[in-house]
């Protein structure tokens, strides 16, 4: 009897020592995956601090390109106010002085009556007085 339990005290004992080293081998496994994903994690830190700094790096241009577009909207705003002042002024002066820069600039007494509805004579008058004397050799 006791080569029997001789034997199975020797059983149990490689049956543990076999269990002790697939524990340790699994402790290793784990150990080695636990510092495979203490790398990710570190890299994945590292990878999302980048995005912030580049989010923020984005926000802060978005921020200069409102003050930017509110800038240029006032200036646009000032211009078409400046417009509107410069037509409501020709407005008040009539054809005629639209008719004078067209005549400054060489069209015909023809087209001075049709283009701002002045009579012939208005035209004619326009032309002579304002129409630069072609160059040349007289």
């Amino acid at each position: 009897m006791m080569g029997a339990t001789t034997a199975w005290v020797a059983w149990l004992s490689a049956a543990a020592a076999l269990g002790v080293a697939l524990l340790g081998a699994a402790a290793l496994r784990l150990r080695g995956r636990a510092r495979e994903q203490a790398r990710r994690l570190e890299a994945q830190q590292a990878e999302i601090a980048a995005l912030r700094s580049r989010v923020q790096a984005l926000d802060e241009e978005r921020l200069r390109r409102r003050e930017e577009l509110r800038r240029l909207s006032e200036q646009v705003a000032g211009l078409v106010r400046e417009h509107e002042q410069l037509l409501a002024r020709d407005a008040v002066a009539g054809p005629y002085v639209q008719a004078v820069r067209a005549a400054r600039s060489g069209v015909t007494a023809e087209v001075l009556m049709a283009s701002y509805g002045l009579s012939r004579g208005e035209a004619e008058l326009v032309v002579a007085l304002h129409q630069r004397a072609p160059q040349g050799g007289d």
